[in-house]
């Protein structure tokens, strides 16, 4: 199951859903370009991390110094 653009504030304020986790490992890094050619462009470094407990998901920071996570791997 993979979840998409969950801002962390809400994710913080959902205290059901999530809870700050330690990273354990940074696991791959890269910087996402889409959509350049259209009035709604993506430009964000995405880092795929392993938190405590063993969960792996892709955090985003955008340009704004805004950090969201964009995904969750099974």
């Amino acid at each position: 199951m993979i979840r998409y653009d969950l801002s962390l504030c809400d994710a913080r304020a959902a205290r059901s859903l999530w809870r700050r986790k330690l990273i354990v490992e940074v696991i791959d890094l890269w910087r996402e370009i889409r959509g350049w050619w259209s009035r709604e462009t993506i430009d964000r470094l995405v880092v795929r991390v392993m938190l405590a407990g063993g969960a792996v998901v892709d955090l985003a920071r955008y340009a704004e110094d805004e950090w969201r996570l964009v995904g969750i791997v099974d």
